[in-house]
């Protein structure tokens, strides 16, 4: 039986695929090969490998802007601690020095980011029997896409939380993906190109 994190991987990047040419093609967007772990083995040694990080990678050109603007992190199973809730409870005494999961798969985006050089990061979370949901920063880059989706009257969160044991916030946005399906992927290049979105 196949790995449901594949199964998934897979099944994201189709539906991706379909998003960002408007339902013309299934096949821009794949797994990146190893979830970008030979990339990550470059770069401790100091090298590059364009294109190769994070889960998500664009086999097509055409995908690019969405690649050079996020670098993409997919998170599937039970995630037992990997909800919201889990980043504004204080947790128990016991727990205490430990981070919760969600800001873990957070924080490893971010990283993600960082070594792939991408102004930013996305995080899909999808738990047992739950729709998949994007996280992502609330960032000055990314306003034509937080413009876009204060105006839909659709479920979407702005979230800020306190950080694992330290008085530094991050603020991020929580989109299901049947609310991101309705930003088109001009408001990708709008965010590349600095200009405000509707």
């Amino acid at each position: 039986m196949a790995n449901k994190g594949i199964v998934f991987e897979r099944k994201f990047c189709k539906d991706l695929s379909l998003w960002w040419t408007q339902g013309v093609r299934d096949d821009v967007f794949w797994r990146t090969a190893g979830s970008g772990s030979r990339a990550t083995q470059r770069h401790i040694h100091g090298k590059q490998t364009h294109g190769a990080h994070g889960d998500v990678c664009a086999v097509d050109p055409i995908g690019g802007q969405l690649t050079e603007l996020f670098t993409i992190e997919l998170k599937r199973g039970k995630h037992s601690g990997a909800t919201i809730q889990d980043l504004i409870d204080k947790l128990p005494s016991s727990d205490r020095l430990r981070m919760p999961v969600l800001e873990g798969y957070i924080e490893k985006a971010k990283r993600s980011a960082v070594v792939a050089g991408t102004p930013t990061w996305m995080l899909v979370l999808r738990r047992d029997r739950r729709d998949a949901v994007l996280i992502f920063p609330k960032t000055n880059i990314l306003r034509p896409i937080r413009t876009r989706l204060y105006s839909l009257s659709m479920t979407w969160v702005r979230l800020r939380y306190r950080r694992h044991r330290t008085d530094i916030f991050t603020d991020v946005m929580v989109v299901p993906w049947m609310t991101w399906i309705y930003l088109h992927p001009s408001h990708i290049a709008l965010c590349l190109t600095g200009r405000d979105g509707e």
